[in-house]
């Protein structure tokens, strides 16, 4: 899937990934020695690796290694386990201490009621939720249904990943 990088807030797209995602080119200048590097962060740790021109006989054959070693990298980093980890991590706007799992407003026609929110990503990588209402089944319970069902449906997204069998470049 591309993804397209904006220049700047509301400027034209800059570029879309390729094939050469994660491998940047270093020493432009005549005078640098040149190279492809490859970056990648997992699960945050840097890991990168540089391939020089004049080791692999040239610039075209130095970025085929890059490829290479980024692409059995990526293999063995990027799986289901991943995925998931990605997508269970705590980030740092969130007040409730459960990932995934909010206390909001729902705003209807006529009212206004607190809920407890839970959000997940299915494995096409839709957005879901699932609301409780504090008015009807208490502060407590309608976080705990909350986390509940989130808990389900992120078992349930493992399950459909493992069984697609998603790794990276598939």
């Amino acid at each position: 899937m591309l993804r397209k990088t904006r220049t700047s807030k509301g400027g034209p797209f800059k570029h879309a990934r390729t094939e050469n995602h994660h491998i940047i080119r270093v020493g432009r200048s005549v005078k640098a020695s040149r190279c492809w590097k490859v970056n990648l962060k997992r699960r945050g740790k840097y890991m990168y690796e540089y391939f020089w021109d004049e080791a692999y006989g040239g610039k075209e054959k130095a970025l085929k290694a890059a490829k290479a070693w980024r692409d059995s990298l990526m293999g063995a980093v990027s799986g289901v386990d991943y995925t998931i980890w990605r997508r269970n991590r705590m980030h740092k706007g969130n007040k409730s201490g459960v990932v995934g799992v909010g206390r909001y407003i729902a705003r209807d026609k006529s009212a206004k009621r607190p809920v407890w929110q839970a959000f997940w990503h299915t494995a096409d990588g839709v957005r879901q939720s699932c609301k409780f209402s504090v008015l009807r089944y208490g502060e407590k319970h309608a976080k705990q249904l909350a986390c509940k069902a989130r808990r389900k449906a992120m078992e349930e997204v493992r399950h459909e990943l493992v069984r697609r069998r998603i790794v990276y470049g598939s």
